[in-house]
């Protein structure tokens, strides 16, 4: 079995080896860095454990859940008002349409009256006096 990547025990610098067949486990290699002998077959160190990739921080649910809870409430809020001023506006209108129609049934009563140039009892009495001025 041949042995393509090993490290130092030493200081753990990773060699390669340049043969593609790579290093036979019998042979003793020395590191270029820390110029350690060693065979290598004899990698008694310790294998790293690959540590896992943290998620990147997100927000946290209660946050999250908090402002959720916020924009729907304001959005209620705003449905809300804008239904009351369509309400307000609507009970506004019928209260307009109900003082033109009694205006308009006056008009008419007042315009008949003065087609037929009488009293007919409604308000004060016309006087049949003079216009005061004196001959």
């Amino acid at each position: 079995m041949s042995i393509i990547r090993v490290a130092c025990p030493g200081c753990g610098a990773g060699l390669r080896s340049p043969n593609p067949a790579g290093f036979n486990p019998a042979v003793v290699l020395t590191c270029p860095k820390c110029e350690t002998k060693f065979a290598a077959g004899d990698d008694d160190r310790p294998k790293k454990k690959k540590k896992k990739k943290k998620k990147p921080a997100g927000m946290p649910p209660a946050v999250y859940w908090a402002i959720r809870g916020v924009v729907l409430l304001l959005l209620l809020g705003g449905l809300a008002f804008a239904v009351k001023l369509y309400l307000d506006n609507k009970a506004e209108a019928e209260r307009i349409n109900e003082v033109n129609k009694k205006i308009d049934a006056d008009n008419a009563k007042t315009e008949e009256q003065n087609k037929r140039g009488g009293y007919d009892g409604d308000g004060p009495k016309p006087s049949k006096k003079g216009t005061g001025k004196s001959k």
